[in-house]
């Protein structure tokens, strides 16, 4: 990262960089790169590197483009039928404060549900400044949780969050870069016992028995 040799005690990160400590100032918020000196600092406090700035998802073209991606992914694994939903970019803290209400959402994402006179409608809202790859990976993650309502499936917190991110699984794997593949690491090893466990939980059924079979055994639960 300097024009320094490297000697003594050094960091690096999941992207073969390597720099000396006192060098360091932390790292991307999104993709996890040790920042650089073209970094940008954003309201939140997060931190975003030069290489995910120009991906980032902030208009309707590319929520658009986006969107029409993660679809198909998940109609091709059996997810069918998703109704148009409105999806709108937000900040970190009306994130947490849409997250005081019933809805099901995590730390990037929130997928609402509104029941009017009878008619089931939906909203997606997603973190601003998350580059295009972790944007698809959320919105796979929410459109789950749509899924799930839209059949009145109920079941423990922890196969509910699994079953949304095996919806992040499928459209990481379909991207098959090293940012998705870097993605996909941080959810096998996430030591949360509801999106880390519950994940790995439902991974193991979805690697014996396929789609078909998963998404079957999720419907018991309505």
């Amino acid at each position: 990262m300097c024009d320094v040799v490297l000697l003594g005690q050094y960091g690096y990160d999941s992207w073969e960089q390597t720099a000396h400590l006192s060098c360091i100032d932390g790292n991307c918020f999104s993709c996890g790169r040790i920042l650089n000196k073209n970094h940008k600092k954003l309201q939140d406090g997060r931190f975003i590197c030069e290489v995910c700035i120009p991906s980032v998802v902030a208009n309707d073209t590319a929520i658009n483009w986006v969107d029409q991606r993660v679809q198909s992914v998940l109609q091709s694994v059996g997810i069918t039928n998703l109704p148009k939903i409105p999806i709108e970019i937000v900040s970190k803290q009306k994130l947490i404060h849409l997250q005081n209400n019933k809805a099901m959402g995590d730390t990037f994402g929130l997928a609402q549900y509104f029941a009017t006179g009878g008619n089931k409608q939906f909203k997606i809202f997603v973190l601003d400044n998350l580059p295009k790859t972790f944007f698809a990976g959320i919105l796979a993650h929410e459109y789950m949780h749509v899924w799930q309502y839209q059949h009145n499936i109920n079941p423990p917190k922890d196969i509910c969050e699994g079953f949304c991110n095996l919806g992040a699984m499928a459209m990481y794997q379909k991207i098959n870069t090293k940012f998705s593949t870097i993605l996909l690491e941080q959810m096998e090893k996430s030591p949360d016992p509801v999106y880390g466990e519950g994940y790995r939980k439902v991974k193991t059924i979805y690697l014996n028995s396929g789609w078909k079979k998963t998404i079957n055994l999720m419907k018991q639960y309505a």
